[in-house]
């Protein structure tokens, strides 16, 4: 609502402020397209990609499996810097390009925005005007607050990515050494199971030895008695 008012704010004030008469604002617009990365928070993109994905042919399951929370905070915050300096170039062009020869041209306020923003501060483009200067210090404020509070988003949407990471890691190594415990358990009682099966037939290889000697003994007590009669 905020963005939507200061957007056309201008236009609706020009016939009643001279200073805004003949000013072009248009870029203005660009406010409006922050709405538009709402969408890349992951509940939204969500919702949004089982709406509308369907109907393109594309698999929303294997997309949202693709696409990681932290790929779409760092779409919302390039997204949002971008939007900052394009609208602070647009305004120091408007307020400097008829006065001061430094800014001919946008590109040269958008490298001025990109310095000053960036509080790099080279010196080689400075505004004359009180207008040009007045739109350079609220965009360094405004972005001296959104720079970092952007940064930290993605810092933490990164940190909270590489913990899913560690987490599902050490699930797949837990699950790993518990499916190993149950093979070694398996072999543990198999080997038992031999040993046993081994001790038997021991026995019942003794018992035959003792079965045989004994057969052959009383075949040898039978043909001594038989050479003796």
């Amino acid at each position: 609502m905020v963005f939507d008012l200061v957007s056309v704010l201008p236009f609706l004030l020009s016939p009643f402020v001279p200073e805004f008469q003949g000013v072009e604002l248009n870029f203005l617009k660009l406010l409006r397209v922050l709405r538009v990365y709402r969408l890349f928070r992951p509940k939204a993109f969500q919702d949004v990609a089982q709406l509308t994905f369907p109907f393109l042919g594309t698999n929303v399951a294997q997309l949202l499996d693709t696409v990681r929370p932290y790929q779409l905070q760092v779409v919302r915050t390039m997204g949002v810097l971008f939007t900052l300096v394009f609208i602070t170039a647009g305004l120091v062009y408007e307020a400097e390009h008829r006065v001061n020869p430094q800014f001919q041209d946008f590109f040269s306020a958008l490298y001025f925005s990109l310095v000053a923003l960036s509080t790099v501060g080279f010196g080689d483009f400075a505004p004359v005007t009180a207008a040009g200067r007045t739109a350079t210090c609220v965009s360094i404020i405004v972005g001296l607050c959104i720079i970092p509070y952007q940064a930290s988003l993605v810092a933490s949407a990164i940190a909270e990515e590489q913990r899913r990471n560690d987490d599902a890691e050490g699930r797949l190594r837990q699950d790993n050494a518990e499916a190993l415990l149950t093979q070694l358990e398996r072999s543990r009682a198999q080997l038992a199971w031999d040993a046993a099966r081994i001790a038997e037939l021991e026995d019942l290889e003794r018992e035959e030895r003792w079965r045989i000697a004994a057969l052959e003994e009383e075949a040898r007590a039978s043909a001594d008695e038989r050479r003796q009669s």
